[in-house]
């Protein structure tokens, strides 16, 4: 039969609004490389499939300046850059060569000039040698970015139409804070912004390092490093933040927190916390902190405090789900004696992301005796969770532990310790 009397595919009669549905689905797979593989498969089926997905699977794109680095040609850039819409820019130097990069990409972004989300991230590849813990002397003293140099000027252009920013670098020049802080204020439509370090191990941002944010009236969500990070008139500036992840957070941090943007908190979320006192408590606070609006607070601290959560926050806020690393006794005690002191039960959920780490509990000891020690110590673990799944069961919580098979209990769910925000 001649090709030209074969009947058409039934997927080939669907609308264009409906393969342009079946592309995002590809889209939105866990894996990129799968889904671009699938769109680039897809779209490979004949001309019509071709023109209806490629602007779809050219609406995240990402720009590499670095060794082993490549890049789509000018010519794509030209054809196609006029569909992407999240663009990453992602730098892998030495620190002081960052800004023949950023001279490399702004060339290419300016191809890009629809776009809505930007991640912007420095890898300093000589400040750690990996494995062996060694650290490398750079020339300038820097292991991040001086500043933005060539590309602040086409980020500038595009500052005004961009919903979401992460700039995920190390926070140590003054002119990258400035670039930054410059880029900043022409972005008054940003509804998410993060500015974490890249490196988990680099030095705290101060003063003249940490970028000033200005008035954004519809941010809602906030990364950052430290709570330094929050300008001195966050309740104005910030006024529709509902959600601060905070990287480095200390008593004295909190206290900020809850003094400038406390009201319109609905999810906290802490990573790394410090304090002079192992047990958590502290003096720089008088009484624990009331965040009348706080639905979701997620303790992702790895050895956390036994006494964090009772001593810091007002049992009177609203929490609906906490999340903690992991559930030591000192935790489980403390989680009691804040619901304890709650008039209204809130708390439907509670997370408990790993196992604790038995390694540091037992001093690193790998012979016999450690290797007893932790076993004992998995026993307890495991006995404490089934306490936890039966105390909370009366209390109509769900208890999630994505890391164990579930016992018969009809107050556990093992699934993803992801919660929306």
């Amino acid at each position: 039969m001649p090709a030209s009397t074969l009947p058409a595919s039934p997927l080939l009669r669907l609308p264009d609004e409906l393969l342009v549905m079946i592309a995002d689905c590809f889209r939105a797979m866990d894996s990129s490389t799968a889904s671009n593989r699938a769109l680039e498969s897809f779209a490979g089926v004949n001309r019509r499939l071709n023109v209806v997905v490629t602007p779809i699977s050219w609406q995240t794109h990402a720009l590499y300046w670095g060794p082993n680095s490549r890049n789509k040609s000018y010519e794509a850039l030209g054809r196609h850059g006029k569909h992407v819409k999240d663009l990453a820019v992602v730098l892998s130097s030495h620190a002081s060569e960052f800004a023949n990069g950023f001279d490399n990409v702004a060339e290419r972004v300016l191809f890009c000039p629809n776009i809505t989300e930007l991640t912007l991230e420095t890898q300093a590849t000589n400040y750690r040698h990996f494995g062996t813990g060694s650290v490398d002397n750079d020339e300038d003293g820097q292991f991040g970015p001086v500043d933005l140099g060539a590309l602040l000027a086409p980020l500038q252009a595009l500052a005004p139409q961009l919903q979401s920013m992460d700039i995920l670098t190390n926070w140590n020049t003054q002119g990258l804070a400035e670039d930054v802080s410059s880029l900043l204020r022409s972005t008054r439509d940003l509804r998410l912004l993060s500015l974490s370090p890249y490196d988990v191990d680099a030095s705290f941002a101060f003063d003249e390092t940490i970028p000033a944010l200005g008035c954004m009236p519809f941010l809602t969500s906030l990364a950052v490093q430290t709570s330094d990070f929050l300008p001195e008139n966050a309740v104005v500036c910030l006024p529709a933040l509902k959600r601060l992840e905070v990287a480095e957070l200390e008593p004295a941090g909190l206290a900020r927190i809850h003094h400038s943007v406390g009201d319109t908190l609905e999810t906290l979320v802490i990573e790394n916390w410090s304090d002079d006192d192992n047990n958590g408590t502290s003096d720089s606070h008088a009484k624990p902190l009331l965040f009348p609006r706080l639905r979701r607070l997620h303790l992702s601290i790895y050895l956390m405090p036994e006494n964090l959560l009772s001593p810091f926050f007002d049992s009177a806020s609203p929490i609906e789900t906490l999340s903690v690393f992991s559930l030591t006794a000192g935790i489980f005690d403390d989680l009691k004696v804040f619901l304890q002191k709650k008039r209204r039960q809130t708390l439907t959920k509670l997370i408990i992301e790993n196992r604790d780490d038995k390694l540091v509990r037992i001093g690193g000891d790998g012979g016999p005796e450690g290797r007893r020690i932790w076993r004992e110590l998995d026993i307890a673990e495991d006995q404490r969770i089934k306490d936890c799944l039966d105390w909370a069961a009366t209390r109509d919580i769900v208890v999630v532990v994505p890391w164990c098979k579930p016992p018969e209990s009809s107050a556990i769910a093992r699934t993803s310790p992801t919660v929306s925000a």
